[in-house]
């Protein structure tokens, strides 16, 4: 089973330039991975509106909705549909590959 599921809720996002200057994005981030027997599984990332507040807003709608809990798949969904969140696609080439076992 699910061991762990980590949620984080960030209102800032901030970057670096190659000169190391600090910015700040335009919107906030949103994450959701989970843990399954000892292994991390695919990291979800949602937009959304800059200062935060929403995805953890959105996470306990969604816990609030079910008197019996619900699964990861089940809050993944729910998130996806949420009109002030934005689920981000990974470039697969940007997602870090297991070591090949010799």
């Amino acid at each position: 089973g699910v061991s762990a599921s980590i949620l984080a809720d960030f209102g800032y996002v901030y970057t670096t330039d190659c000169a190391g200057r600090l910015n700040s994005q335009a919107d906030g981030l949103g994450l959701m991975t989970t843990m399954v027997q000892d292994k991390w599984g695919v990291l979800k990332r949602f937009r959304q509106p800059r200062g935060g507040g929403f995805f953890l807003f959105n996470v306990l709608d969604c816990l609030a909705l079910s008197e019996s809990g619900v699964s990861t798949s089940d809050l993944q969904a729910h998130l996806e549909k949420c009109t002030t969140l934005t689920p981000l696609i990974d470039d697969p080439a940007d997602t870090p590959q297991p070591a090949d076992e010799a």
